[in-house]
């Protein structure tokens, strides 16, 4: 009875032997693996260094090969150039006084009064301008207008026979419209009145006019 546990106290300790042989070649693998990482980077270091040292000692580039714009010669000492920039002189402005034309414009004279030293009065002959007759067909609108010179603006009025439904207005700027749509045929005759100024100063210009409407051809 007295062999039973020492047989199993020496199968522990075989045990215990086999875990530690174990964990011994373990340690031994892992060591020989940094072992071969070493050697592998001390093996690309001395290929490093026989590269470089094939390769000689470095040297600085040259000035030609630096300077963008080639190579050059010998250095010359050059004397130092001011670099300031001149001050540039420009001419005074001259302004001349305006001259203003005294003269009138065209077709006016100017008045010798002593309170209205610049008043200017029209020395165009005052007129009717537009046609005095015209030629208006049946059923068409029609629209005519009347057209003066002179000064100042002129009153116009119209006095006659005219078609029915026709009117006359003064655009109170020197002319005047006649406008409407004969219904029938017809030859009329009337007269345009243009007066200019008033008082002793006016002047009145009248011309006849004659509307011949015709039947649609």
């Amino acid at each position: 009875m007295a062999r039973e546990p020492f047989h199993e106290s020496a199968l522990a300790r075989y045990d215990e032997a086999q875990e530690a042989s174990q964990k011994l070649l373990a340690s031994l693998d892992e060591l020989r693996q940094k072992a071969d990482n070493f050697l592998t980077v001390a093996a690309s270091t001395s290929t490093m260094l026989a590269a470089l040292a094939s390769a000689g000692p470095l040297q600085p580039p040259s000035p030609a090969e630096t300077d963008p714009s080639g190579p050059r010669g010998p250095a010359v000492d050059q004397p130092l150039v001011d670099q300031t920039p001149e001050p540039v002189q420009t001419e005074p402005v001259r302004t001349e006084p305006v001259q203003t034309d005294p003269s009138p414009p065209e077709g006016f004279r100017r008045l010798s009064t002593e309170r209205h030293a610049c008043a200017v009065e029209s020395t165009i002959a005052p007129a009717i301008t537009s046609p005095n007759n015209v030629k208006v067909t049946v059923g068409t609108r029609f629209i005519f207008t009347v057209t003066t010179v002179g000064a100042p603006v002129p009153w116009i009025t119209e006095q006659g026979e005219r078609p029915k439904h026709f009117t006359f207005i003064d655009n109170c700027d020197g002319t005047a419209t006649l406008s409407g749509t004969p219904r029938k045929t017809g030859v009329y005759f009337t007269s345009f009145r243009a007066k200019f100024g008033q008082g002793t100063l006016k002047y009145r210009v009248i011309q006849s006019f004659t509307l011949n409407v015709v039947a649609d051809v």
